[in-house]
């Protein structure tokens, strides 16, 4: 495969990243509030440091975009990691489930082609190359991931961001007819659920979601074969700002994309 090297490494990094998780997870560490008001924990710093050190060393000539990462530039012509070191901070910062570590790799000639995601306390690892499909590993275990089947649209489960407090998410899923039995909370376990065919709708009424919450998703859910694009059907290319009337995101099955995009814009 010709991002052998590039899967292994991510991998690895995964790895490395949920076994620090579980090790701090309910421990010792400081929470800190950044200027945007998110909490970062010194877990997320300390993946970041290792991920710095190890990408210095492995692949000096890949850029490093994370979040927690100093350098925020973006080169064009330039392949890059993108990470989310710890995706659902505020989530393991209290204490419950429902962190994640996410990471991609950024050919600047291919775009997005590798995306994984670690689930510490669920001991997974999911991760797809494109045109590879998706493969999830747990308890030494490899197994092929397949895609999700057709279904009508009122079989259709939508995801509603689990600590979203408004009541924006609930009067939208009650204008498309959605009923409570169809709605499931979510939070950074969503491509998880989605892969196992419990989830397939995912819509983000915000007009930005930096690259290190969509990359690797973004990979696993479309070499899922469904749809990954803004709310409007435009395509989200890593290194592109989305407009700034951008209505949302919008992860759905193919077959139903134009009616949800009808439907909610």
């Amino acid at each position: 495969m010709q991002y052998q090297a590039q899967l292994d490494f991510l991998l690895s990094q995964a790895r490395q990243a949920a076994g620090i998780m579980r090790r701090r997870y309910r421990g010792d560490f400081q929470v800190y509030i950044k200027p945007d008001g998110s909490k970062v924990t010194d877990v997320d710093l300390e993946i970041s440091q290792y991920w710095q050190a190890a990408r210095a060393e492995a692949f000096p000539e890949i850029g490093l975009y994370s979040e927690e990462s100093p350098d925020k530039t973006i080169v064009p012509g330039k392949d890059y990691f993108v990470v989310d070191e710890l995706d659902g901070t505020s989530y393991f910062a209290d204490g419950q489930p429902g962190f994640s570590h996410q990471a991609a790799f950024f050919s600047a000639a291919e775009g997005l082609v590798i995306g994984v995601l670690a689930y510490p306390l669920e001991g997974v690892l999911l991760y797809a190359v494109r045109g590879e499909g998706v493969f999830l590993e747990q308890n030494g275990t490899l197994e092929s991931v397949a895609r999700p089947p057709a279904k009508p649209i009122e079989e259709l489960h939508f995801g509603h961001p689990q600590r979203y407090k408004g009541d924006r998410y609930y009067n939208l899923l009650d204008r498309l007819e959605v009923p409570p039995h169809r709605i499931l909370q979510t939070n950074a376990l969503r491509t998880l659920q989605m892969a196992r065919h419990e989830l397939d709708v995912n819509i983000f009424l915000m007009p930005r979601v930096e690259a290190w919450d969509w990359a690797g998703e973004k990979v696993i859910v479309e070499e899922l074969g469904l749809n990954h694009s803004y709310l409007d059907g435009a395509p989200i290319r890593f290194g592109e700002a989305p407009r700034a009337d951008n209505p949302g995101y919008l992860l759905c099955p193919q077959g139903h994309k134009d009616w949800l995009i009808e439907a909610i814009v």
